[in-house]
C-alpha cells in the first residue's frame, strides 16, 4: 500500500514538473508591428507569430527581425504564466523580470534569451546613446533614461530636492530654469524640488520636461483592460478619484482593477486586498459600488474605503445595527429591496437574498469576525454599503 502511495506521488511530481517546462518562447508586443500583443491583429494565435529557436531548451534566438519601437516582451508556451515564463526590463539587454515591457528602438536584431538566467540581448539596430540623470536630486549612480527610438528619451523616478544635468555617454548638459527648458552647457544645472517626475529629454534639440506621472485606474470593473480612467495629483505621489463606479456581475474576476502609469503595462500596479492594501502585483478584487479611492506611488498604498451613498438617501434607507453580532436589518421607505449579496473583503459572495420586500433581516451569526459589504438593489439603484461583524 505505501508502495502505491509513493508511486502515486511520484506521479503528480513528474507531471507537474512536465507541465511547468517550456516548450516554446516568442517575442511579442507593439514594438515589432503594430497590433502585435498577443490577440490583436497581427498575432490573433494560439501560437505567437515571432517564435524563437533553442537547441538545448535553454537558451533561445531569433535573428534578423525588424522592429518598429515600443513595448515587446518575451514570453513561453504561447501564454502569460507569470515569473519564470515572461522576461522583460531595460533596453538592450539585462535580465528579465515578469512584470512592464521592454521599450526596443526601431531597428533590425539578433535576439537571444536564457530562460533559466533571464538574460538578454538585442544585438544589432542604430547606434544608441546612454542617456542618465545625474546630480545632487538623484542617486550617486545617477538615474539611466529609456528611449523608444533613439532620439526621446524617458523616465519616472523620485527625485530629492537639488540639481540635475543629462549625462550623454559621459558628456554633461544641463538647463537653467524648471519644469521646462533646454540643455546646452555642461555648467547650467537644473533646480529640480522634491517630488516623483516623468522627465522626457529629446536628445537631438536638447530640449527637457519635468512633469507628474499620469496615473490611471483600468479594468475589467471599470470599462474593460486598457480603459483609462485618470486620477489626480497636487504632487506627483499621492493621487486620487472621488465617486468612480466599479461595475461588475458579483464575480471578482469581473470586477478586477490595476492602476497604471501613461496609459501603458511597462509600470503598474495591483493588490490581493480589498478595500484597501499595499500593491503586489496582483489583480485588485474590487467590489462593484461608487469609491473615493487614493493611490500612493512611492509606497504603494491604495484606499477604496471611502464609499459613497448616491441612489439610497440616508432619509430614506437604513441598516442597523452595524456592527453586529448577529443580524444585519435592511430598510428601505421607498423602493423595495431586490437583492442583498453579501461579499467578503476578497470580493467573495458569502450569502445572497432576494426579499422583494422593504425590509429584510441578513443573518450573519455563522460569519466570522471581520468587514463585509452589502451590495443593494433595488428597481432603481444599486449601492455597496461597508458592514462590520463582531
Amino acid at each position: 500500500m505505501k508502495k502505491r502511495v509513493l508511486y502515486l506521488i511520484m506521479c503528480v511530481f513528474a507531471f507537474t514538473a512536465v507541465s511547468a517546462q517550456i516548450n516554446s518562447v516568442a517575442i511579442v508586443g507593439a514594438g515589432i508591428e503594430a497590433d502585435g500583443w498577443p490577440g490583436q491583429a497581427n498575432n490573433p494565435g494560439p501560437e505567437d507569430k515571432y517564435q524563437m529557436t533553442s537547441t538545448d531548451g535553454e537558451n533561445w534566438k531569433i535573428d534578423n527581425l525588424t522592429l518598429v519601437g515600443g513595448g515587446v516582451k518575451f514570453r513561453a508556451n504561447n501564454a502569460w504564466g507569470g515569473a519564470g515564463f515572461e522576461w522583460a526590463g531595460p533596453f538592450p539587454t539585462g535580465t528579465g523580470t515578469s512584470t512592464g515591457d521592454i521599450s526596443a528602438v526601431a531597428g533590425t536584431y539578433n535576439i537571444t534569451l536564457n530562460t533559466t538566467t533571464g538574460v538578454y540581448n538585442f544585438e544589432g539596430g542604430p547606434a544608441i546613446a546612454v542617456v542618465k540623470l545625474v546630480g545632487t536630486a538623484t542617486a550617486a549612480e545617477g538615474t539611466t533614461m529609456v528611449t523608444g527610438d533613439g532620439s526621446v528619451y524617458k523616465v519616472t523616478s523620485t527625485f530629492t530636492a537639488g540639481t540635475l544635468q543629462f549625462d550623454i555617454d559621459g558628456a554633461l548638459f544641463g538647463g537653467t530654469t524648471y519644469p521646462t527648458g533646454n540643455a546646452d552647457a555642461d555648467t547650467n544645472f537644473i533646480p529640480v524640488p522634491a517630488g516623483t517626475y516623468t522627465v522626457t529629454f529629446d536628445l537631438v534639440t536638447g530640449d527637457y520636461s519635468f512633469a507628474f506621472p499620469v496615473i490611471s485606474i483600468t479594468g475589467a470593473g471599470v470599462g474593460g483592460w486598457g480603459v483609462d480612467t485618470d486620477l489626480t495629483t497636487v504632487d506627483g505621489v499621492t493621487y486620487t478619484i472621488n465617486g468612480l463606479v466599479i461595475a461588475a456581475s458579483g464575480d471578482p474576476a469581473s470586477s478586477a482593477v490595476k492602476f497604471r502609469q501613461d496609459h501603458a503595462w511597462t509600470v503598474s500596479w495591483g493588490g490581493s486586498a480589498w478595500p484597501t492594501g499595499t500593491a503586489d502585483g496582483s489583480d485588485i478584487p474590487a467590489v462593484d459600488g461608487t469609491y473615493n479611492v487614493t493611490f500612493n506611488i512611492v509606497t504603494g498604498a491604495y484606499d477604496f474605503g471611502t464609499l459613497s451613498t448616491k441612489g439610497f438617501s440616508s432619509a430614506n434607507f437604513k441598516v442597523y445595527p452595524n456592527p453586529t453580532q448577529n443580524v444585519w436589518n435592511f430598510t428601505s421607505t421607498n423602493d423595495r429591496i431586490e437583492s442583498v449579496k453579501i461579499v467578503d473583503v476578497l470580493g467573495k459572495n458569502v450569502m445572497t437574498v432576494s426579499p422583494k420586500s422593504n425590509n429584510v433581516s441578513v443573518d450573519g451569526s455563522s460569519l466570522t469576525k471581520g468587514i463585509y459589504f452589502a451590495k443593494i438593489a433595488t428597481a432603481k439603484a444599486t449601492e455597496t454599503i461597508k458592514l462590520m461583524k463582531n
